[in-house]
């Protein structure tokens, strides 16, 4: 890693793959439970809050921060693989600067077409409301479907394509966790470096590639887990609660 490993002071967890272990698993309740006991009695002036960096939309996400206890004032969660900043405390949303009139009308256009040839891909759009669009599959596994919609759309440059454990992610040119987080970054003024994330899939890198401690579960994808300075030896949520009581006491630091 570039950046000098620091003392967290924010803690951004993707959802599918970390926090939740997504197809349908049983939840773990009581890791949940932990994390939530984390938030409910942490210091705030000597341990890291902890905030959302997902693909998911904001009632999915508020949802989940609900149950965590994870709600502070001004301090976002990054949704929609950073088209929007949440503020849960405020119940508000603040678009990414990146999509201006401009890209979002060209947008709209490529969203249609992605839509109607979804089928000739074996794919289906996800069911919801979002900005982004997100292509489940139908008969071939992920990565494939993500080269097929590469291929396909290799001529459009006003969306960007990856991938996460549940599906393939469309979104506009410039809208991803990167710039999600330096969204976040300039609302708050935390230092990126500053920053643990956890995550688990290729749509999580560009997260780790922005923050000073990238860390990942023990399910994370061989190219997430090449990125990180803490891989966990536990899946899933027992995963992101041992990264958290590994970084979130006081005085903890990275190495």
């Amino acid at each position: 890693m570039t950046q000098p490993m620091t003392d967290a002071r924010l803690i951004l967890i993707d959802l599918d793959g970390c926090l939740l272990p997504g197809d349908f698993r049983e939840l773990d309740y009581h890791s949940l439970t932990s994390i939530r006991e984390y938030c409910a009695s942490l210091d705030p002036d000597n341990q890291p809050k902890i905030a959302l960096c997902t693909g998911r939309p904001q009632p999915y996400a508020s949802a989940l921060l609900t149950v965590l206890g994870a709600i502070w004032p001004e301090v976002p969660s990054v949704v929609e693989s950073g088209a929007y900043l949440y503020y849960p405390a405020e119940n508000r949303i603040r678009m990414n600067p990146v999509l201006t009139t401009e890209l979002l009308a060209q947008w709209r256009k490529a969203k249609e077409q992605i839509r109607r040839l979804a089928p000739e891909m074996s794919a289906k759009p996800g069911v919801g409301e979002k900005l982004g669009l997100s292509l489940i599959p139908a008969g071939l596994n992920i990565p494939s479907l993500f080269e097929q919609v590469c291929v396909q759309f290799a001529d459009c440059e006003f969306i960007e394509v990856t991938y996460s454990s549940m599906c393939v992610d469309i979104t506009p040119r410039g809208v991803n966790k990167r710039s999600g987080i330096q969204a976040l970054t300039a609302d708050t003024g935390i230092d990126p470096a500053h920053i643990l994330a956890i995550g688990d899939s290729a749509n999580d890198l560009s997260m780790l590639e922005t923050v000073g401690i990238p860390t990942c579960p023990a399910n994370a994808q061989p190219e997430v887990k090449a990125k990180c300075v803490y891989v966990s030896p536990y899946p899933y949520t027992t995963g992101v609660w041992d990264i958290i009581t590994r970084y979130g006491r006081p005085g903890s630091r990275s190495a």
